[in-house]
């Protein structure tokens, strides 16, 4: 159109991602050895009793234009070039620090990869690492995705005995993304379940994403598992969250990412109800 031909191929295409890619990990390394990562805490609101405080830890980067960047601009590279385990190992020392100036916080969470799992050094790291620091070890719970705990199940199992070994905690993150079978849940010690946000999303207007999210409660409850929703972003859906018995909401209603003081105050403002 408007007299123009261009010409384009898939390896061009393909080779313009590989090397966005590639700098995106370089930049993350070199965050990594400058202590220049971003670190932020979403905080949960707690619906359901008993229950404590928590918030997760999660991270952005710096961008070229001094903007802050998303983890999902960054972290498939630094999956797929093996990066990955640098950063789950630099938020874990993170995250055993922050508890340590923390210690009105209950539990803090943080992601750890499904490329991390399974190398044999960063579990060994991860066993030096709480062996360490034991009072704040008890006090985290990690978060595996669902696809990542079912696709690579005994390394799983291997990382679940590792860290609850400590009295850490272990979740499934995003449950009800993935396909695994129900009946493999019950392989796996685990202390709780986060809610697809999606599906929390569009409750108050889908029915069938209702009838989901009850379902994913009625399971946890089952199994004794605490539960967390995601991407709650009305009093409404808080409200019919704690009444089906989920345990914990997190999303723009509970409250948006905070810096480490700005978590202390929420804390104190906010220690046993969902959101302002």
């Amino acid at each position: 159109g408007r007299n123009n031909i261009k010409v384009s191929s898939h390896e061009r295409r393909e080779a313009a991602v590989l090397l966005q890619e590639s700098d995106w990990v370089a930049r993350l390394l070199n965050a990594i050895a400058n202590n220049e990562v971003i670190t932020v805490f979403e905080p949960f609101g707690v619906l359901g009793e008993p229950a404590s405080s928590r918030a997760e830890l999660l991270v952005r980067l710096r961008g070229a234009d001094g903007g802050v960047v998303p983890p999902s601009a960054f972290i498939p590279a630094a999956e797929r070039y093996g990066a990955i385990p640098e950063l789950d190992r630099w938020v874990l020392a993170r995250g055993l620090e922050a508890l340590r100036r923390m210690p009105q916080l209950g539990r803090l969470h943080i992601n750890i990869s499904r490329v991390s799992i399974a190398q044999d050094e960063f579990l060994d790291d991860v066993r030096e690492a709480l062996a360490k620091a034991p009072a704040e070890a008890a006090r985290l719970a990690f978060e595996l995705t669902e696809t990542t705990a079912f696709s690579a199940l005994t390394r799983t199992l291997m990382f679940s005995e590792l860290v609850r070994s400590f009295s850490a905690e272990l979740f499934l993150d995003d449950f009800g993304s993935g396909s695994s079978a129900l009946s493999s849940l019950r392989s796996i010690p685990l202390d709780g379940l986060k809610i697809e946000g999606t599906f929390v999303r569009g409750l108050e207007q889908n029915e069938v994403e209702s009838i989901i999210v009850e379902s994913i409660q009625k399971i946890a409850r089952s199994l004794g598992l605490s539960t967390v929703a995601e991407m709650v972003e009305s009093r409404a859906s808080a409200n019919y969250l704690r009444d089906i018995g989920v345990t914990y909401a997190q999303g723009d209603h509970i409250g948006r990412e905070l810096d480490e003081d700005g978590l202390r105050e929420w804390l104190v403002t906010h220690p046993d109800r969902a959101g302002p």
